[in-house]
C-alpha cells in the first residue's frame, strides 16, 4: 500500500512535460509501443493531452481523496449492516455522502491544473491549441503582448471561477468524526480486493512506465536509432551546461526562504490581530491559488519591466523568479501555516501574557517551536515546487537567468529528447 502511495505521488516531482515526455516515449511516432509492434498510433492532439494532464493532475486528487476517505466512523457502518444494507448500499448511502465535499474539491482542483497547464501542451499537442499554450505563442512566437494579456485574461476567469467554487464548497464541509467516533477498519473481502488491487497495480505501472521510460531514455544513446547504454546526455553540452539546474536549485532555495517568512508572518497576523483588514489580508493571501501561472509571469513583465519601478533591479534576476514562485504557491503555504497555528491553543499566548512575556516573546519562543515541523515542511513544499515550476516563469527567464524546467522545454523542442530526459531525471 506503501509502495504504490508513493508512486501515486511521483508526477509531483518533476514538470508537469515529463508526463507528455514519458508519453511520447512509448506511444510517439517513435515510441516502444510504435516501434515494436507497428500499431502506428497518433498520440499527438487532444487525446495526448489528456492522457498526461490525467497523470500530471492524480497525485493532487489522490491526496484529497486519500484525506477525505480516512475519516470514516464504523458506528455508521455496523448500524447500516445490522439493518441488512449491502456493501453497494453502504457505499451509496453512507461512503460517498461523507466523500462528497472531498470529490467535489478534487474535481474543481484538477480542472484548475488542467485548464493551466502549459507543459503538456506544448509538448505533445500537436496542432491542438490551448489557451495555456496560445498565449505563450502570442507573447513569445509573435512579441503580441497585447494578444497575450487578452487571452490570459480569459484563462484567469475559468480558473478564478473554479478556485471560488471549490472554496465555498470546503466551506460547507462539517465535521464527521466526534469524541464519540469509533475508526473504521475496513473488512477482508478477496475478491473485491483482488479486483481493487488489480485497478491499483494497473494505475501504479501507467505511472510508473512514464518515469521508468524518460530514466532509461537519458541513458540512450540517440532514441530510439541507437539504444546502446550511454552516460553523454549528463555531459550537459548544451547552452550554458547544467548552470540552469545551479538555477534552478538557487530559486528553490530563495523561494523556500522567503514562502516561509512570508506565510507565516501572514498566518500569524491574521490569527492573532482579527480585523476588517485581515480579513482583506486573508482574501490577498489565497488569491494565488485562482491566479493561471502564464498570467502570473506575464504580469510579472509588465509590472516589473519599467525603469521607474521601484523594484525594476531585481527583473532579470533569480530574485524575481524565486518571487513569483513564491507568491504562486503562497495559498498552499498560507493555508499549511494557517491550519497549524489554529492548533495552538490561546492558552499558551495568555499564559506567556501572565508571565510578562510579550507578543514577540511569546511568538519566538512558544508558536515558532510548536509550528517547527511544519515549517520545515512548508520550505520543503516550496522548494519542490520551485524546481519544476514551468509556467509561471517561462516568461520571467533570460540566457543567464535560465532554469532546468524551463531547459527541458527547449530542448525538447528543438528535438533533443534524450538531453530533455537527462535533465528532466536531474
Amino acid at each position: 500500500k506503501r509502495t504504490c502511495g508513493a508512486i501515486a505521488l511521483l508526477p509531483l516531482y518533476a514538470p508537469s512535460l515529463v508526463q507528455a515526455l514519458g508519453i511520447l516515449f512509448l506511444l510517439g511516432r517513435n515510441g516502444i509501443v510504435n516501434r515494436t509492434f507497428e500499431l502506428g498510433i497518433d498520440i499527438y492532439g487532444f487525446w495526448g493531452i489528456v492522457i498526461a494532464d490525467v497523470l500530471y493532475s492524480f497525485p493532487h486528487a489522490f491526496l484529497i481523496l486519500s484525506a477525505a476517505l480516512a475519516i470514516g466512523d464504523a458506528r455508521l457502518y455496523e448500524s447500516a449492516r445490522m439493518l441488512g444494507a449491502g456493501a453497494g448500499r453502504m457505499f451509496r448511502t453512507i461512503t460517498l455522502p461523507s466523500t462528497r465535499y472531498g470529490l467535489a474539491s478534487a474535481v474543481f482542483v484538477v480542472f484548475t491544473i488542467v485548464i493551466t497547464d502549459f507543459g503538456n501542451p506544448m509538448v505533445i499537442g500537436g496542432d491542438y491549441t490551448v489557451l495555456a499554450s496560445e498565449v505563450y505563442n502570442q507573447v513569445i512566437g509573435q512579441a503580441n503582448f497585447e494578444m497575450g494579456t487578452v487571452i490570459g485574461m480569459v484563462l484567469l476567469i475559468p480558473a478564478a471561477i473554479a478556485a471560488v467554487v471549490e472554496k465555498r464548497v470546503s466551506a460547507k464541509q462539517y465535521a464527521l468524526i466526534s469524541e464519540h467516533s469509533k475508526p473504521l477498519v475496513p473488512q477482508k473481502d478477496r475478491r473485491r480486493d483482488m479486483a481493487l488491487m488489480a485497478v491499483v497495480l494497473t494505475i501504479s505501472a501507467a505511472i510508473l512506465s512514464i518515469v521508468l521510460v524518460v530514466v532509461f531514455a537519458s541513458f540512450v544513446h540517440l532514441w530510439p536509432y541507437r539504444m546502446t547504454f550511454s552516460l553523454r546526455h549528463y555531459a550537459f553540452d548544451v547552452q550554458n551546461g547544467i548552470q540552469p539546474l545551479w538555477n534552478s536549485i538557487y530559486v528553490s532555495a530563495m523561494a523556500a526562504g522567503i514562502g516561509v517568512l512570508a506565510v507565516t508572518a501572514a498566518a500569524y497576523v491574521i490569527e492573532k490581530f482579527p480585523s476588517p483588514a485581515t480579513r482583506a489580508l486573508y482574501f490577498l493571501s489565497i488569491l494565488p491559488a485562482a491566479v493561471p501561472g502564464m498570467v502570473l509571469g506575464l504580469g510579472y513583465i509588465l509590472a516589473f519591466n519599467s525603469p521607474s519601478n521601484p523594484v525594476y533591479a531585481i527583473y532579470g534576476t533569480l530574485v524575481i523568479i524565486a518571487v513569483a514562485n513564491v507568491y504562486y504557491y503562497h495559498a498552499h503555504g498560507f493555508l499549511i501555516s494557517g491550519t497549524s497555528m489554529k492548533q495552538i491553543s490561546g492558552r499558551f499566548d495568555e499564559a506567556s501574557a501572565t508571565l510578562g512575556g510579550s507578543r514577540l516573546q511569546t511568538f519566538a519562543k512558544v508558536t515558532l517551536p510548536l509550528m517547527f515541523p511544519t515549517l520545515i515542511g512548508i520550505a520543503v513544499f516550496f522548494f519542490m515546487r520551485s524546481m519544476v515550476t514551468l509556467s509561471a516563469v517561462i516568461f520571467l527567464i533570460t540566457p543567464n537567468t535560465q532554469v532546468a524546467a524551463v531547459s527541458v522545454l527547449y530542448l525538447q523542442d528543438r528535438g533533443a529528447t534524450n538531453q530533455a530526459a537527462a535533465f528532466s531525471v536531474c
